[in-house]
């Protein structure tokens, strides 16, 4: 089965955009930026998950702000609060290093605030920064399409 291939130099633009204004990024926001059209959102959502966990895992391990704990439900933008099932996912993706269900919470808030520090650090976007963008790409859509209905088609 074909999957759908997030740019990870894409996710990492939008994650530090958000740590430098700082700001939590909404998990849709990040699939705009690589042209997944809304209607696909149900499909990509699991796929973008695995994307941000690998990346967090491995950001993790180079001892580097694990900018992917930034990425929220559109409704915690406010909190950056993650849910029990994506504590889960978490722990699961950081294998041997990954913290307890008791600890994870505050190993994640650790991390974002720690990514909230780098950003200070690197100071505020300038007016002539835009935020990252990538164009709608509907070749990417209709992969995501495709692979859809290849899954649906195994089941």
């Amino acid at each position: 089965m074909r999957h759908y291939n997030f740019q990870t130099e894409i996710t990492l633009e939008n994650l530090i955009w958000a740590a430098r204004r700082q700001e939590f990024i909404s998990y849709h926001r990040l699939n705009q930026s690589q042209g997944i059209a809304d209607q696909d959102w149900s499909y990509a959502s699991s796929l973008l998950m695995r994307h941000l966990d690998q990346l967090a895992n491995k950001i993790y391990r180079e001892s580097k702000p694990v900018f992917p704990f930034l990425a929220v439900a559109r409704k915690e933008l406010g909190t950056g609060k993650h849910t029990t099932r994506r504590h889960r996912q978490i722990i699961r993706a950081f294998g041997d290093v990954a913290p307890s269900e008791k600890e994870i919470a505050a190993f994640i808030k650790k991390e974002q605030m720690r990514c909230f520090a780098w950003g200070i650090e690197k100071g505020w976007p300038t007016p002539e920064e835009k935020p990252p963008d990538a164009p709608r790409q509907p070749a990417r859509n209709a992969e995501v399409q495709a692979a859809r209905n290849h899954r649906s088609k195994k089941t």
